[in-house]
């Protein structure tokens, strides 16, 4: 089956910090997630998923 959608809406948590506070912004990986088209790679990919079963992982994990 397809991956899920996710729509993610951080929510602060006043004990632990962000991701985003502790990354390298200029780490060259991060650089790439943010030039990779993933909606254009979802629907390239989503040709060779069944529509039935289990949901896939999201394509962030399994390109990763």
């Amino acid at each position: 089956m397809k991956p899920r959608q996710t729509k993610t809406i951080p929510q602060k948590d006043l004990f632990q910090p962000q991701l985003v506070d502790i990354i390298n912004p200029n780490h060259p990986l991060v650089r790439l997630t943010k030039i990779i088209d993933w909606k254009q790679l979802d629907s390239t990919l989503s040709a060779h998923f069944s529509n039935v079963g289990a949901a896939a992982l999201p394509t962030r994990l399994m390109a990763g």
